[in-house]
């Protein structure tokens, strides 16, 4: 049901949906603030279904103000891998100031070694919008404070590590 894709920053997540898009045949536009890396297919903006944002865009963004006004949804990568996931995926996310890399790794290697066909992603470098972990058993995910702000779904199962104080520019 999701024909017209906005993506939000192309960073490496901003990237991931790109190539998502372009393998399903899902038409896009790219905002970016280097304006050299705004491209798509979709030349009518009215249309769009929602905006999937790169993480850690700032709040106070300009084009945040946009896509609110305009009434858009407003959705993170793992947003869209939900939408798109088989149901019987077990989704597990980690979050927290520090230690999720180290905590969502001991995780993946242990469901590894018990044999299950997991995938390791996230805020890590690693999209969820690929083909490992669509046909994974388990799908790990690092996940920054700023992901679960645009993300809403109920997960299998999640940890939150320590928190401190530093995004508190951010969150406040």
């Amino acid at each position: 049901y999701m024909k017209n894709i906005l993506i939000f920053g192309l960073g490496v997540s901003g990237q991931g949906v790109l190539n998502f898009c372009k393998e399903r045949e899902i038409n896009f536009a790219v905002y970016d603030d280097d304006a050299s890396k705004c491209i798509g297919n979709l030349d009518d903006l009215s249309v769009v279904d929602l905006v999937v944002s790169s993480p850690g865009v700032p709040k106070d963004h300009k084009f945040l103000l946009t896509i609110k006004e305009a009434g858009w949804k407003l959705i993170s990568d793992l947003q869209l891998f939900k939408y798109f996931a088989k149901p019987s995926i077990k989704i597990i996310w980690i979050t927290g100031s520090n230690g999720k890399s180290t905590t969502a790794s001991l995780m993946y290697h242990i469901l590894k070694k018990a044999g299950k066909n997991v995938f390791f992603g996230g805020n890590i470098g690693n999209t969820p919008l690929v083909k490992e972990a669509f046909e994974a058993e388990f799908c790990i995910f690092e996940v920054s404070s700023f992901q679960l702000e645009i993300t809403n779904f109920i997960f299998d199962a999640s940890a939150i590590l320590n928190i401190s104080n530093n995004h508190s520019a951010s969150h406040g």
